[in-house]
């Protein structure tokens, strides 16, 4: 099972995801309920292996806590300490900050050309 921005997707023949609707589709919907999601989706299966993409990295460690799983993979993933939010996560790697720092950075390499 993927999860792509804390929600699961179906990727490759063996992997699947949620029959029906998501979360996503629910603007009110957190990490808690995507975790809901990934558990239903995985109560069938016999040896789940997680890949978290982007804020599938704080569905993932939620979902652990819950269902035995085989493997767990973080691809550039946010990656919280245990009891981090999602909100923290942003303040405490200061993304703001480092975002305007590259637009700055892109900014200057492209009048220098």
């Amino acid at each position: 099972m993927v999860l792509e921005s804390g929600r699961p997707v179906a990727r490759g023949r063996r992997s699947r995801g949620p029959s029906g609707g998501s979360p996503g589709d629910d603007e009110t919907a957190g990490i808690r309920e995507y975790a809901d999601l990934v558990v239903r989706a995985a109560e069938d299966g016999d040896e789940v292996v997680l890949v978290a993409q982007s804020m599938g990295g704080f569905t993932a460690p939620l979902v652990c806590e819950r269902i035995p799983v085989a493997g767990l993979t973080f691809v550039n993933a946010m990656i919280p300490v245990p009891g981090e939010t999602a909100g923290e996560w942003w303040a405490n790697v200061d993304a703001l900050a480092e975002r305007s720092g590259q637009l700055k950075r892109a900014d200057t390499a492209a009048t220098s050309t």
